[in-house]
């Protein structure tokens, strides 16, 4: 087996060659988070010590109970919040912040089981997006970014620019364009948020196995067939 070959695609059944799924680490901390929490003081101060009784923060907390250390963009964070609701049973429901009490029960239900491919795809990349846009403009090195835009394709443009700022919002563009075209017929979240996080590393370090991970996906997208993983540089 070559550097080129997808190992994690040949490792598919037939019917997921066929279908082609979006593979994502969303669908295992889905799976991860209870189907039914009752909402303790613990839960609503978790992540803040004024406390917030609402879905965001109470399921921020549940991820950092049951699944330390687990980074994901705004819109992955939405996906999962889509898919639980509040139960209230009680008649009535009091947080008093100054006694650090909670009267009355509230419980997190999970109503979604999984994540729709459709809502999967609106997600490629886009937590290694929010890595390049981390990028200093005022101080990127042109040389080595340009070496990415010309890698992406179509920015023409913004590698003649002389402004950071302009080639920054290029590589954001380009990469939201990749993914929404589906152009390099990338089938897993976490291999298209490495993305961004290669380019990130190129440009700020000079990453050299940044550089050479990126540059076999895009030798790998000339194959036209779905890709799910790569053979790592570290």
């Amino acid at each position: 087996m070559g550097v080129f070959d997808d190992k994690r695609y040949d490792q598919l059944d037939w019917v997921s060659q066929a279908v082609q799924p979006i593979e994502t680490p969303l669908a295992a901390l889905l799976d991860r988070l209870p189907e039914s929490t009752k909402i303790d003081f613990e839960l609503i101060t978790c992540n803040h010590p004024n406390g917030e009784l609402d879905r965001e923060t109470i399921i921020s907390s549940m991820i950092r109970k049951f699944h330390p250390g687990y980074s994901m963009s705004w819109k992955e964070k939405d996906l999962i919040n889509e898919c639980f609701e509040f139960d209230i049973r009680s008649p009535e429901l009091i947080v008093n912040l100054e006694n650090r009490t909670l009267t009355g029960e509230v419980y997190l239900v999970k109503t979604k089981f999984s994540i729709e491919e459709d809502k999967l795809k609106s997600v490629l990349g886009e937590h290694g997006r929010e890595e390049i846009g981390k990028l200093h403009s005022h101080r990127m090195d042109h040389t080595r970014t340009n070496e990415m835009l010309d890698l992406l394709e179509d920015c023409e443009v913004a590698i003649a620019s002389r402004s950071g700022k302009t080639k920054k919002l290029a590589l954001n563009d380009r990469l939201r364009q990749i993914f929404t075209n589906n152009e390099w017929k990338i089938k897993s979240t976490d291999l298209a948020d490495k993305i961004g996080f290669w380019i990130k590393a190129y440009i700020d370090n000079g990453d050299l196995a940044a550089l050479s991970n990126i540059s076999r996906l895009k030798v790998m997208t000339y194959k036209e067939a779905p890709i799910y993983s790569i053979e790592e540089t570290t």
